[in-house]
């Protein structure tokens, strides 16, 4: 998967920009495990869409309302509280990290241009 581009939300809209960073424009590997698994959610998805992540028309998701109708009930299901979903860019990374990944792939995997950044407060 290739990132161009970010989604900016500004008062009651929305906007695409470029990523904060250089390092923001890059390729994402996406592990063949779920490669069937998104096809299936790209098939559900309107052909004009051109996001991964959208609403049944094509356009961007509402936070607040991924956050009540799926994030909120899914944690509901699951037991647990407290958990946001930034939280889970932490984890992948500590997975990514317990994997034996290079510090470099990690790094690029996580967009991160400072090299001077500690492994333990990166993940």
């Amino acid at each position: 998967m290739k990132v161009t581009r970010q989604l900016h939300y500004h008062g009651a809209g929305h906007s695409f920009g470029p990523p904060k960073s250089r390092a923001g424009v890059r390729d994402v590997d996406i592990p063949e495990l779920i490669v069937p698994d998104i096809r299936e959610h790209l098939n559900w998805l309107p052909s004009s869409a051109s996001l991964v992540f959208a609403t049944s028309t094509g356009t961007p998701l509402a936070h607040s309302n991924f956050r009540r109708r799926v994030w909120l009930p899914a944690l509901a299901a699951v037991g647990l509280e407290g958990v946001h979903v930034h939280d889970l860019r932490h984890t992948g990374n500590q997975l990514i990290a317990n994997g034996g990944a290079e510090l470099a792939k990690s790094k690029a995997c996580k967009a991160s241009e400072r090299s001077g950044t500690k492994r333990a407060r990166s993940c």
